[in-house]
């Protein structure tokens, strides 16, 4: 007996249309199947960037490869500085955060908010950007 006709007898005297699944079940087979960027593929990618829009950046501390968190710190031709963090939205879509609160910050003020976060989680990665002409956009949205 092959596939088909054991599929046949399983089906007697049930509907052969299977049920919907459930909201919650599609979002977590959607979410074991969308994967995510490594994170030291995501910093050489935004190095690359940089790169291509003439803008400066330097990995000043590297972290885990895998799932390192990661800061951008952004400093602007005031040297003014934003710090953004990394978060996840409840989607999993990548999102960034100010670190350093709604408004740029000295570089002393951004350098202890870097130094605390490496207290925090040793396995962060710290990306330096210096972005004179604010060319350079993060990807994803921005909370």
């Amino acid at each position: 007996m092959g596939f088909r006709e054991r599929a046949e007898v399983r089906s007697v005297g049930r509907p052969v249309n299977p049920q919907p699944l459930p909201a919650a079940c599609s979002r977590a087979k959607k979410d074991r199947m969308s994967a995510r960027v490594k994170s030291e593929l995501w910093v050489a990618a935004q190095i690359r960037l940089c790169d291509r829009l003439a803008v400066q950046a330097v990995v000043v501390r590297k972290g885990d490869p895998d799932s390192g968190a990661i800061l951008v710190r952004v400093e602007d031709s005031a040297r003014n500085v934003v710090v953004w963090t990394q978060v996840h939205t409840g989607e999993g879509e990548r999102a960034w955060m100010r670190g350093t609160g709604p408004v740029p910050v000295s570089s002393d003020e951004a350098e202890k908010y870097v130094r605390r976060a490496i207290e925090r989680d040793y396995d962060i990665w710290i990306l330096d950007i210096d972005d004179p002409q604010g060319r350079y956009r993060l990807d994803g949205a921005q909370l």
